[in-house]
């Protein structure tokens, strides 16, 4: 049946489209504004071969829009999950990329400034993914890619227009506009020639080159002039007084815009920072040797306990992960630390510096609460009792470049068993209502091993010790694990069924067992200590040391770490013996602060008071489960779909086959045809009623009988009767069909052979198990 509707499939055409848009791209991606936006790259490569397929297709509009409206954020995520390092499990890094993009989205509704730059660069996938969308599409459909083309072009000067210093950028225009002159030519040849064959006007093979090579000689003319005469250039390259004029413009969408920006300052996105505000306890991932930052202490931790270097805490758990709820954030630059009291033992001040091997660090990862920070920073928490703020992170403004340095103050708390067992039980109230949370699904038997564990014992560190104790001896470390059953709660099925796991189940495990017993507990990731320099108190800290533990609180001490991680050494901690009881006024982190140090600002200026924003992220709700899940199976599902359907429509239309396609490519340039593409080919170009004889042949085969050389029709049908008599005539049917369709001038009903073909295979098969299992 004729086409009535052409595509306009043209190679030539399509590389010089995707030249055109390339160019943009990566004018895009020199200006390196963010670590990761090359992965824009590759959205566009996948945007033109999306919108061409749907472009090729016979599917109307109606029906290709939201197919591709589904497949664009499918195509997002997996570019924004390319980002995060590759040794992370994909549910890993699908939850982190969904949670970064929550939290920058809130941030931007609320018009404030966003140091994450994964905001803008899914805004620039999304936007040139589109674009080239729109160019596949609107080219195989329409034969007119124009609008894609200007979106492009327009790309390409606002990126010149924020990036005006880049040397030699003269060059992306000259490519980009001798890609638009060639495709214009190409386009109009096209046009040309389908209007030539409906009027029947013979034109020559040669015809199509010759335009091609004098388009070409054109356009090299025209850019040579173009990059003598005063240029576009100068415009782009404005006074910063016009540039700020024309910036005053935008008004309240100028704000916006410079918020979303506000992280790109020719910094990197970050790669190692992916505990974010949840966490899934996970099935963990293999760890590398690479070192992340390095760190130099000024004094060894009191006692000869080790570091613990802390990125992000978590308070509230449910449904087999972790959210963290102090989500109130303060801007605070170095000299804006408010002044610290002098520490009072079992704490000291300790100064570190810490130098990052890693391009896109953000977070500090924390040896304690900090007294002080060399780089202007946000740090996150929540206020308690009306007076103080309890951190759970810090991250730095801006991202830091492999090789950066940075001075961090920590008051170090290392207090002896004696102090421990001193500190008692009288929680304050805002540490009761946080950190005592408990999952409805917890089983009772979870509850009943920690009272079967802390048999006797009386105070709290000694509980915590020998909870820890317990797991050390009883689980098992496996650095990967399978995923929990589905409908029970992993921390049961770790202790009770598995009882194997790594530091994730571990430090859970102990922080719910502590918080049943009516000790408050939470869940701290980071790194381990790391390896030991030859420099004294100098430390080495790589991928392989990502580690999570529990941290128990002690009134008047503060957050203490436990290690439960058989994989990890014991901790050891002074005795203290003759150690007296802590003073009653000791505090261990930013709040309180009485004795001031002289070179710290005036107090009274109070430089925290600033105003705290507190998130309205809310925990994972049903749908956000099970995007979590089973997103990535979406994904694959509708990709996989998507190319049925385009497959399907392809076949409907008579289009050329693929492979038959590619062998002509290949023949026509000269070049060898492997074997397995001329089989494939030749299978191509078979009418769908040939298939399904040639498959009469393999049913035989798989039946025990080789179809015979140089068989007639009737002959393969009559043994295949012999074979299968309760089919008999089911095939004797599509004898008759096959003969119809293929020596006769007759139309012939291809859909009762279809029927045929298969009640004969169905027979086949079944016999053939039946036979297998002696039935």
């Amino acid at each position: 049946m004729k086409n009535d509707h052409p595509r306009w499939w043209d190679l030539s055409t399509t590389l010089l489209l995707l030249l055109t848009i390339w160019v943009s791209v990566i004018r895009l991606t020199a200006t390196h504004w963010a670590d990761g936006l090359e992965r824009v790259e590759s959205l566009v490569l996948a945007g033109l071969l999306v919108g061409g397929l749907a472009g090729a297709s016979r599917l109307r509009k109606t029906i290709s829009t939201p197919l591709l409206l589904v497949l664009t954020p499918a195509a997002l995520l997996l570019a924004l999950m390319a980002t995060l390092p590759g040794y992370l499990t994909l549910e890993t890094r699908l939850t982190a990329v969904l949670a970064r993009l929550w939290e920058t989205l809130v941030l931007f509704w609320r018009n404030e400034a966003i140091q994450d730059p994964i905001l803008f660069i899914a805004s620039m996938g999304l936007a040139f993914w589109g674009i080239s969308v729109l160019a596949g599409f609107s080219m195989l459909r329409n034969g007119q890619p124009w609008a894609a083309v200007l979106l492009a072009a327009v790309a390409l000067a606002l990126v010149d227009y924020y990036d005006p210093n880049l040397e030699h950028r003269e060059r992306y225009h000259a490519v980009f506009l001798l890609a638009v002159l060639l495709l214009a030519a190409r386009v109009n040849f096209l046009h040309s020639k389908r209007e030539w064959a409906r009027k029947h006007i013979s034109v020559d093979t040669e015809t199509g080159v010759g335009i091609t090579r004098s388009a070409l000689i054109s356009a090299l003319l025209l850019v040579t002039v173009a990059w003598n005469l005063p240029s576009l250039g100068n415009f782009l390259a404005e006074t910063s007084e016009t540039r700020a004029e024309n910036a005053r413009s935008w008004f309240g969408l100028k704000d916006r815009i410079s918020n979303l920006v506000a992280g790109l300052q020719g910094s990197s996105m970050s790669v190692v920072d992916y505990y974010g505000n949840f966490l899934s306890l996970g099935t963990g991932n293999p760890l590398g040797d690479e070192t992340v930052f390095r760190v130099q202490a000024s004094e060894s931790r009191a006692g000869g306990t080790r570091f613990y270097w802390r990125g992000n805490t978590y308070d509230h758990y449910e449904d087999g992960g972790w959210n963290n709820t102090l989500r109130m954030r303060r801007g605070i630059a170095p000299e804006d630390w408010p002044p610290a009291a002098d520490a009072e033992p079992p704490a000291r001040v300790i100064d570190f510096t810490y130098q990052a091997e890693v391009s896109g660090m953000r977070t500090i990862y924390l040896p304690a609460s900090p007294d002080w920070l060399s780089i202007a920073a946000v740090v996150q928490g929540a206020g308690f009792d009306g007076q103080g703020f309890e951190v759970a992170g810090v991250q730095s403004a801006d991202a830091l470049k492999s090789g950066d340095t940075f001075q961090l103050q920590a008051r170090v708390v290392s207090p002896s068993e004696v102090m421990l067992r001193q500190a008692g039980e009288e929680y304050p109230q805002w540490i009761r209502d946080r950190y005592l949370q408990m999952p409805d699904d917890i089983p009772q038997r979870v509850k009943d091993l920690a009272a079967q564990i802390t048999a006797g014992l009386d105070t709290p560190y000694d509980q915590a010790k020998a909870i820890t104790s317990f797991l050390r001896d009883e689980i098992e470390y496996r650095a990967t694990i399978e995923r929990p059953p589905a409908g029970q709660e992993a921390v049961d099925w770790f202790l009770f069924e598995t009882q194997q796991g790594f530091c994730n189940y571990y430090a859970t495990a102990e922080v719910l067992l502590l918080r049943s017993l009516g000790i408050p507990a939470r869940l701290a990731v980071g790194y381990a200590q790391g390896a030991n320099l030859q420099e004294a108190f100098a430390y080495r800290v790589r991928v392989m040391d990502t580690h999570a533990w529990p941290e128990v609180y002690f009134p008047g001490i503060g957050w203490i770490e436990f290690e439960p991680t058989s994989s990890q050494p014991a901790l050891v901690r002074p005795t203290g013996a003759t150690q007296e009881a802590l003073p009653e006024n000791f505090s261990s982190g930013l709040e309180g602060a009485e004795t001031r140090r002289p070179e710290r600002p005036d107090p009274e200026e109070d430089p925290m008071a600033v105003e705290l924003i507190e998130e309205t992220t809310p925990a994972p709700g049903f749908f956000e489960t099970l995007w979590r899940r089973f997103g990535a199976l979406l994904i694959i599902i509708t990709l996989l779909a998507g190319l049925a359907v385009w497959a399907r429509q392809r076949r409907a239309q008579g289009a050329e086959p693929i492979p038959v396609l590619v062998e002509g490519v290949l023949a026509r340039r000269g070049w060898d045809v492997p074997e397995w593409l001329s089989r494939l080919s030749g299978w191509s170009k078979r009418s769908e009623i040939e298939k399904q004889y040639v498959s009469l042949g393999w049913l035989m085969w798989l039946m025990g009988k080789r179809a015979e050389a140089g068989q007639t029709p009737a002959e393969r049908v009559a043994a295949l009767q012999e074979l299968l008599p309760a089919v008999s005539d089911d095939a004797a049917l599509f004898l008759e069909i096959y003969h119809l369709a293929i020596y006769s001038p007759h139309s012939a009903d291809l859909d009762k052979a279809a029927q045929a073909v298969r009640k004969v295979w169905t027979s086949g098969v079944r016999g053939r198990i039946k036979q297998w299992l002696g039935i």
